[in-house]
């Protein structure tokens, strides 16, 4: 189950990084005369690699929780801004 939550995390950190990528593909290759806002390409980015993480971990054979990779999802795309509250919060 660790190890769940652990691959979410890595996804949700790659995002970012991800969606530019995915943007330049999709504008270079399939998608050049469909307009796509910044959300949906975020949100594709996320999907694309929760479903490639969940395929890691079949092939790894790990009982997959999809619960626990979203988990580990969240914290990973959004773990910095908790942190900056949580720690603005204490300084005060």
């Amino acid at each position: 189950m660790l190890l769940n939550l652990l691959v979410g995390l890595i996804a949700g950190l790659l995002v970012p990084r991800f969606e530019r990528w995915l943007r330049d593909f999709s504008e270079s290759v399939w998608l050049g005369g469909v307009p796509l806002s910044e959300k949906e390409f975020d949100m594709a980015a996320l999907l694309v690699l929760l479903i490639l993480a969940s395929i890691l971990l079949a092939i790894l054979s790990v009982d997959s929780s999809a619960f626990l990779l979203s988990l580990g999802a969240l914290f990973g795309l959004f773990g910095k801004r908790f942190w900056a509250r949580v720690s603005m919060k204490e300084s005060q």
